[in-house]
């Protein structure tokens, strides 16, 4: 068994937003109409693309906030409120990419600071993230035999 057969994929990963009470997935409603109500229907997926916590970009956060711990005479401890503004720039650094995402009836323009606006409002779609980059099987390269 050759260990880069477990090599993490370079681009992150796809995870599909779901529904904070069904678990059912997400989509906006820009399909075609519906042929009796008129209504539309279920169109495109609302997705993140994110990278796990061994990537680059997240080891080098961790990285500089462990240097500027170390680097402060005396350290203070965080009060919670920091610790969960730390844990959500942690998921921003992580998400690259969405489709889909509709705050306030406007469909936002992907960006780090709308990506912080959005964590900030969804605890639940936090939680979903921080879920799924707990899981290292979503970031592992496809096997050539699997």
């Amino acid at each position: 068994m050759d260990l880069a057969e477990f090599d993490l994929e370079p681009t992150g990963a796809t995870m599909e937003v779901l529904h904070p009470k069904t678990g059912e997935p997400l989509y906006l409603m820009d399909g075609p109409a519906d042929e009796t109500t008129g209504e539309p229907t279920a169109g495109t997926k609302i997705t993140l693309t994110v990278v796990g916590l061994d990537s680059p970009e997240l080891k080098e956060r961790e990285q500089a906030k462990i240097d500027k711990i170390l680097s402060q005479t005396k350290p203070k401890a965080p009060k919670a409120a920091e610790i969960e503004e730390d844990r959500i720039g942690d998921l921003a650094t992580s998400v690259k990419g969405w489709t889909g995402i509709v705050l306030d009836g406007k469909t936002l323009e992907f960006n780090r600071r709308n990506v912080i606006t959005v964590l900030k409002r969804a605890p639940w779609l936090r939680r979903q993230l921080d879920t799924f980059l707990s899981d290292h099987r979503n970031f592992l390269k496809a096997s050539p035999t699997s």
